[in-house]
């Protein structure tokens, strides 16, 4: 009797344990990586924060029109990358959409509408990234992210970030995270423009 019972805790902890493309926790997943790219672009602790664009980037800046031919460029820059993680990314980012609820930053944040950056660098972007820092002289720069596509066991994610803090100083590019005990981890990054 007590061994079934033993088994059966385990089962429904195991139960509880698992995550699926359904239930995985989005906000954790941005959150942990938010925490991974500000401690490397915060690297003089001189920077407080950063702004990040409310939503995703057009689909023309990180996904090739050739379905096929992407899955073999980030497959042979991400190796461990699953077909299920690419594909979830493709179908998520077809079109522009708001980041998902509040996403939990573990650094100050300003959030910016695609409104609010068209006024921001409307006469120009030298005199926009001026402004910027006259304003939020704390915050390093503007980050955009896609919507993270998820393989259907919960276990993988893959994201595209871009991020701009001068008119020609700035980075981008795709980066794959496994999700372990105590949460994300960055396991492949692949920087596709530098400016």
């Amino acid at each position: 009797m007590l061994h079934g019972i033993v088994a059966l805790g385990l089962a429904i902890a195991a139960a509880c344990a698992a995550q699926t493309r359904e239930t995985f926790d989005e906000r954790r997943l941005y959150h942990d990586f938010l925490a991974h790219f500000f401690a490397r672009a915060n690297e003089g602790a001189r920077w407080k924060g950063m702004a990040l664009q409310r939503t995703t980037p057009p689909k023309a800046e990180f996904l090739d029109k050739d379905h096929e031919k992407e899955w073999e460029s980030l497959r042979s820059h991400l190796g461990s990358l699953r077909r299920d993680t690419f594909d979830d990314f493709r179908a998520r980012n077809q079109e522009r959409q708001e980041l998902p609820g509040r996403v939990d930053a573990p650094f100050r944040t300003l959030w910016l509408s695609d409104e609010e950056i068209k006024t921001l660098f409307g006469k120009g972007a030298r005199k926009g990234w001026r402004r910027f820092y006259e304003d939020h002289p704390r915050l390093k720069g503007i980050l955009r992210l896609s919507l993270a596509g998820v393989s259907a066991d919960g276990r993988q994610a893959l994201l595209y970030y871009g991020h701009q803090h001068q008119p020609l100083a700035g980075h981008g590019g795709f980066v794959l995270l496994t999700r372990e005990r105590g949460g994300w981890k960055v396991a492949a990054e692949w920087t596709t423009w530098i400016s």
